[in-house]
């Protein structure tokens, strides 16, 4: 919710919390001067793990759920190839 929601909800404290957090992960990841595409590598890598961990996991029958760990690796793995500095 806070990546969507966010903004319009920044009144909020939780909200301005997670807000902050995702400044200061952003910030962490990322050069100031970063790339178009290596933006979109971090949003797509931020949005996408978000749902899997919560949307995603309510749209699938319980019984064909990975289990957690199984997510987790494969998220681990697949954020870090999506994030991994890429030749100019």
């Amino acid at each position: 919710m806070f990546l969507i929601q966010g903004p319009s909800l920044s009144e909020l404290p939780i909200i301005a919390r997670a807000n902050t957090s995702v400044r200061r992960l952003a910030a962490a990841m990322c050069e100031p001067r970063e790339s178009v595409a290596d933006q979109v590598r971090l949003g797509i890598a931020l949005g996408g793990a978000a749902f899997l961990l919560t949307a995603g996991r309510t749209f699938t029958d319980e019984e064909l759920r990975p289990a957690d760990e199984e997510l987790y690796a494969a998220l681990h793995d697949v954020v870090g190839e999506l994030l991994a500095p890429t030749a100019a």
